[in-house]
């Protein structure tokens, strides 16, 4: 339910596609151009104390690879101001994001890359 509608919101932002353009993908990805992104969203899950099964709740994983440093840290930065405290419907999903929580920085010597995953607190509910 999440990954279409953040894929729609952080694809559709201009200051991420200019950045990324349309590398992001869904938790894997093949090496290829950088920077890139991935998310993971399995630690989503309803909320059955709302009875319903439409409205989910959990932490969203945003990860960016970059050749260099200076590049991760602009599209964390771009990333960070728009998903930190973003509330609103995309593709009919209702998100409400809480404040970005850096999780980690990496090198990755094999590959020449740093990586960076960004947690949020997410909830979002199917629109009908």
């Amino acid at each position: 339910m999440i990954g279409k509608a953040l894929v729609a919101l952080l694809l559709g932002t201009p200051a991420v596609t200019a950045l990324i353009s349309d590398r992001l993908t869904a938790a894997s990805f093949e090496v290829g151009d950088y920077p890139c992104m991935f998310y993971n969203t399995d630690g989503i899950k309803s909320l059955p104390c709302r009875g319903s099964k439409t409205t989910k709740s959990g932490q969203l994983e945003v990860g960016i690879m970059a050749r260099s440093m200076a590049s991760l840290e602009d599209v964390a930065s771009a990333v960070t101001t728009l998903l930190e405290h973003y509330d609103g419907v995309v593709d009919g999903i209702a998100l409400s994001i809480d404040e970005a929580e850096p999780d980690f920085d990496d090198e990755v010597p094999d590959l020449g890359t740093y990586t960076r995953v960004i947690r949020f607190d997410v909830i979002c509910s199917k629109q009908s």
